[in-house]
């Protein structure tokens, strides 16, 4: 066989590949999930089959990375579980997925939050600036009044021991 030959047997097989990569591939996408990204605290909801029961386990965390392209995206969650981190890796396209919700979303400069596995505590769940998600006000106002008393607080408390220390003056001068 000449190779022009060849290369026309490979163009076709290519063509027939992606046809059908496809025709496979739409059925999976015809799912729609909220638009989420590394950063975000998403709530996945999937369904769990016990017997001949089927019920829906709902697993809250951060989004700590995003692979893959098509339908073999995947995205990792973690979240601390009784002290103990828990990863999950979900296929975004999975039939086992019922829902995602959107809990809260962040800003970050990464595309992979494997820092967050050292973290301790709420560090561990803090990652970027936060951005309030569907329904939620983000107390930016409340912040800024406290930070004002607490300013307003600060003063009277240098006055006061300033008085304090007046007053221990005077009496240590008086009891000479």
């Amino acid at each position: 066989m000449n190779t022009a030959k060849i290369r026309s047997v490979y163009k076709t097989t290519d063509i027939m590949d992606t046809k059908l990569q496809e025709t496979v591939t739409k059925e999976y996408k015809k799912v729609k999930h909220p638009d989420f990204s590394v950063g975000d605290i998403i709530e996945v909801h999937t369904r769990i089959q016990e017997g001949g029961k089927e019920r829906i386990q709902i697993f809250k965390g951060i989004i700590i990375s995003m692979k893959g392209s098509g339908i073999g995206k995947t995205f990792t969650i973690r979240k601390i579980s009784y002290g103990v981190g828990v990863e999950k890796i979900f296929p975004l396209y999975s039939p086992v997925i019922a829902k995602i919700k959107v809990v809260k979303q962040a800003r970050v400069k990464r595309s992979k939050l494997y820092y967050l596995r050292d973290r301790v505590g709420k560090a561990a769940l803090k990652a970027g600036i936060q951005i309030p998600a569907e329904g939620e006000y983000l107390e930016t106002q409340q912040l800024e009044i406290e930070e004002d008393t607490t300013k307003e607080q600060d003063e009277e408390s240098k006055e006061k021991v300033e008085k304090e220390e007046k007053k221990d003056e005077k009496d240590q001068s008086s009891n000479k």
